[in-house]
């Protein structure tokens, strides 16, 4: 058993105990005189299954957990400063009842926020670059995950959603699939993204989710191309000789001891005098890609945290969290994704497709 294994175990446990507590405090399970002890069996059982069927109650559980936290730590503060206050607190808190109620609204919120997709705009200017003669416009997708929030009837609205933008360009940039999308769903998905429609075509790289599938990545690459997607899998495409496409494989595949190309060998005999665009699914090396001459980055990965205060703490591993920078003659764009990963539910972050326009100078 892995030392990973032992402290999510050994978290799991000391989470279920404080919340066991907390719940035997609940009037309705109080009156029943149910021991402690059985809460903590109950809420264990209740957070492993949740997790392996990726079940929203698991989001539930999260929101009831930092509440539970947050209302203790109020309640120490306040408690010292004005007595008054706290048994003002004491009795809006109804033993626990106020914290559920609030977790099943947020979870509520979640769902839906998870599943109405909505379109963020971005305008970029690439400076001393051939010119493009015309505005590029450049649909990205990312994360979608399908099989969690993102299904059949989604996966259709956001075809036709996309299709409906009229791009030029559509880029679909990692973690499409995921080691838990159904297979049958899978196949869908080739076929559905297959009907995007844009001027210069559909662009496709893999996510980290896509090297954990059974499959591997270059059969998932082959799924995407057998609708006319074009994969890219650390290669470079010169369009309609105006600029380039390059991307790359995912750097998770470094982590686990296999290998891809730097920037610089993924672009060299590139024409950089042309714009350059890149397509990674992490956020990272951005010092590398600016070297390299790349003007404009495209990632997904981090969902924004997907659920609060998830956006804090993404910025620890990445190195952008979300949205617009500009790093001397890089613009980078990250993406918060279409679908969920885990369970259906977002907070604090939403589900998009991203428009970028782009012009050169």
């Amino acid at each position: 058993m892995s030392l990973m294994t032992i402290l999510s175990f050994a978290a799991i446990a000391l989470i279920s105990i404080y919340m066991g507590n907390k719940l035997a405090d609940v009037p309705m399970v109080k009156r029943r005189n149910i021991k402690p002890y059985i809460c903590w069996i109950v809420i264990g059982i209740v957070i492993l299954t949740a997790s392996e069927l990726h079940s929203i109650v698991f989001g539930y559980i999260i929101y009831v957990f930092i509440l539970f936290v947050v209302y203790d730590v109020c309640a120490i503060i306040v408690k010292r400063v004005n007595k008054n206050a706290y048994v003002w607190l004491e009795r809006c808190y109804l033993h626990g009842l106020l914290v559920l109620f609030l977790s099943l609204l947020v979870t509520v919120y979640g769902y839906y926020n998870s599943v109405n997709t909505r379109v963020t705009e971005y305008s970029v200017s690439i400076e001393e670059k051939q010119p493009l003669q015309e505005e590029l416009k450049i649909i990205m997708i990312s994360d979608t995950h399908v099989g969690t929030a993102i299904k059949e009837k989604q996966i259709d609205e956001l075809v036709e959603k996309v299709n409906s933008r009229k791009p030029d360009l559509v880029c679909l940039v990692g973690d499409i699939v995921d080691e838990n999308s159904p297979e049958g769903l899978i196949e869908y998905a080739y076929q559905a993204f297959g009907r995007l429609e844009s001027k210069y075509g559909t662009f496709f790289v893999i996510g980290n989710h896509e090297l954990y599938m059974e499959q591997n990545y270059l059969q998932i690459a082959k799924g995407f191309k057998k609708y006319g997607i074009i994969p890219l899998l650390d290669q470079t495409y010169l369009v309609d000789n105006k600029f380039y496409i390059a991307g790359r494989l995912d750097y998770d595949l470094v982590r686990e001891g296999g290998k891809r190309k730097t920037v610089q060998q993924l672009l060299k005999g590139v024409d950089t005098t042309k714009p350059v665009i890149l397509l990674d699914h992490q956020p990272e090396q951005y010092e590398e890609a600016k070297e390299a001459g790349v003007d404009l980055m495209l990632s997904g990965h981090t969902h924004n945290g997907q659920l609060y205060p998830g956006n804090y703490i993404i910025l620890l591993g990445n190195e952008s969290g979300y949205g617009y920078e500009q790093q001397e003659s890089l613009h980078t764009i990250v993406s918060s994704g279409v679908g969920t990963w885990g369970f259906p539910m977002r907070v604090g972050s939403k589900s998009e497709i991203v428009e970028i326009t782009v012009s050169t100078k």
